[in-house]
């Protein structure tokens, strides 16, 4: 069938709640996350689509077809959203 990359479990949900730590620190100091975290966004984001797509396809049973494709939904937008913020801050 197709390569199971469940082994980004780990890494997606620790560099998620990271990335929230971040924002939510960097809302009650005031500081900018830069480019740097969007670039670092846009990875875990790919990382995040690969174990997705891996879950719909091998564990994910075929009557849940719905949950999957919002599931996937979800994390192509917060890629689209983080490559939005880095083409918007290159034109600054």
């Amino acid at each position: 069938m197709g390569t199971d990359f469940s082994f980004l479990r780990g890494l997606v949900r620790w560099g998620f709640f990271c990335a929230f730590l971040a924002i939510v620190a960097a809302l009650i100091f005031g500081f900018e996350l830069g480019t740097w975290f969007s670039v670092i966004m846009v990875a875990l984001a790919g990382a995040a689509i690969l174990k997705d797509t891996s879950d719909v396809l091998l564990h994910l049973p075929s009557d849940r077809h719905v949950f999957g494709a919002l599931k996937l939904f979800s994390s192509v937008a917060v890629m689209f959203l983080y490559i939005l913020d880095i083409l918007l801050r290159s034109r600054r």
